[in-house]
């Protein structure tokens, strides 16, 4: 899977942040840059491994890596295996340079502990531009901040101590949690049993279990309510054509898309488009 967004920047130049792009390819191909891009760059990857040329040297990208690149730094970089998952966020703004003074933000190639607060923060962004289509820029902005902070927290350059209330939740409401957090990064891409397992290390039936007593739905069910629940959001605040809405909200084509809406929520795709989308929009 694959994705990028360039979202309008002509009437937002002068904010403190705001995007410049954000995206992720599972493949990703050799990229050169000469004059190196107009904007710092962050990466990080979770899959496969690559290489980078930088500074007149030559690093190695292993997987599970964070990576930062400066701007006006001449760089390639190209895949060692046949997947390469790479995510990117190009931030912009003039507060941007006090914030990587005070994180003493260079190019360095960092071990990446945890991807899911990275993502969840990425996906965060990426729903703002897809929801929001004249003001999506202003609401994913929000979130710079907290992507570059918790960037640096996975490279090692600042450290968060914070306790969690663990000892007044159940053993079932913190899987679950960790549970919901996966779904809300990953709805858009095929989740499996196997997936949910590897999170906690718990068996199919231990899930359902958990799934059952918390949510009161499968596993499968509550994958299918979250989907349905961005469609609609991308439905009422979007322009964009219902095949493409089923593409982005993880179903495999447009026809099971339209059959599970139509179950779910009672009427087809475009008459709730129709009937609920403001008449200003």
């Amino acid at each position: 899977m694959w994705y990028y967004s360039y979202p309008p920047t002509n009437n937002i130049k002068d904010l403190p942040f705001y995007l410049y792009s954000i995206g992720m390819h599972d493949t990703q191909p050799l990229l050169v840059r000469p004059q190196g891009h107009r904007h710092d760059q962050f990466f990080y990857n979770t899959v496969g491994s690559g290489t980078i040329l930088i500074y007149g040297r030559k690093y190695d990208i292993p997987e599970k890596s964070c990576f930062f690149i400066p701007a006006h730094v001449p760089h390639e970089y190209y895949p060692n295996t046949d997947i390469w998952d790479v995510r990117w966020f190009v931030p912009c703004g003039a507060g941007l340079k006090a914030l990587y003074e005070y994180l003493h933000l260079d190019f360095g190639i960092f071990p990446l502990s945890d991807a899911s607060g990275l993502d969840s923060i990425l996906n965060k962004m990426r729903n703002e531009l897809m929801y929001n289509d004249i003001n999506g820029n202003i609401f994913a902005a929000s979130y710079i901040n907290e992507f570059i902070l918790e960037f640096a927290v996975q490279s090692g350059l600042i450290h968060r101590q914070v306790s969690y209330p663990e000892q007044n939740m159940s053993t079932y409401a913190r899987h679950m949690r960790n549970f919901k957090d996966y779904i809300d990064c990953h709805y858009m891409q095929p989740i499996t049993m196997d997936d949910l397992c590897r999170i906690d290390g718990l068996t199919p039936q231990h899930i359902c279990r958990i799934f059952k007593q918390c949510v009161r739905m499968r596993p499968s069910e509550y994958i299918l309510n979250i989907r349905i629940d961005h469609a609609k959001e991308m439905l009422l605040h979007t322009s964009h054509s219902i095949s493409e809405i089923a593409y982005w909200c993880g179903f495999e084509n447009d026809n099971y898309f339209w059959k599970t809406f139509r179950k779910t929520a009672g009427i087809t795709p475009a008459s709730f488009r129709k009937l609920s989308r403001p008449r200003n929009y």
